[in-house]
């Protein structure tokens, strides 16, 4: 009967404990969603949730602490730290962007907008103007369906797009699906991991 290192209901790390069944047992940091109590907190991070890749290993990429001038991964910004993001790619003439408090949104107040926008043609750094969104749609952005369009100055509206239910907001956990890699649920980098961390761009 073998030694009673592997079961078929998943990945077994010793002693009789079963990756995969929801429940830490043994040998394993973690069991899907079962961290045994254990928060980002407990690795030195502020906020932010925890990850259980297909070994049950814990996985800090869930975690962040805002105001600390580097941008994690579930971060859209932090301090300075844009993530090499700028007014101009962003579709602006210039400017500078600043960063939200809680570290979750890029703020494009303060760049100032192409003199070309406004024509109704995509020209240059501009992401959209007017119908014309060089192509672009909800899927593309990363939502599940809806109608994008273009703002004022330039720049898309996803306030008309639609999340996946299994992907509701940037940094949020999600249940990845390699069948599905345009999904916006992103692993989180490594291989065999199960859960993941959703995003705002198609994870490709």
């Amino acid at each position: 009967m073998g030694d009673g290192g592997t079961s078929s209901g998943g990945v077994s790390s010793g002693g009789g404990a079963e990756c995969g069944n929801g429940t830490k047992e043994p040998g394993e940091d973690c069991d899907l969603l079962d961290f045994g109590g254990q928060t980002c907190a407990d690795y030195g991070f502020e906020a932010g949730d925890l990850l259980c890749n297909g070994l049950c290993k814990i996985l800090t990429d869930g975690c962040f602490t805002c105001g600390d001038a580097t941008k994690d991964e579930t971060e859209a910004c932090d301090t300075g730290d844009f993530g090499g993001a700028t007014c101009q790619s962003l579709g602006f003439a210039g400017g500078g962007l600043s960063c939200s408090a809680d570290c979750q949104t890029i703020d494009t107040s303060n760049c100032t907008p192409l003199m070309s926008c406004g024509d109704g043609m995509k020209n240059g750094n501009e992401l959209c103007d007017g119908m014309d969104l060089g192509g672009k749609t909800c899927q593309t952005e990363g939502f599940g369906g809806g109608t994008l369009s273009c703002k004022p100055d330039c720049t898309l509206d996803t306030s008309g797009c639609t999340n996946d239910p299994n992907c509701a907001g940037q940094g949020e956990l999600c249940i990845f699906d390699q069948n599905d890699p345009q999904g916006n649920c992103c692993p989180p980098g490594v291989k065999g991991n199960v859960l993941g961390i959703c995003d705002v761009f198609v994870c490709i």
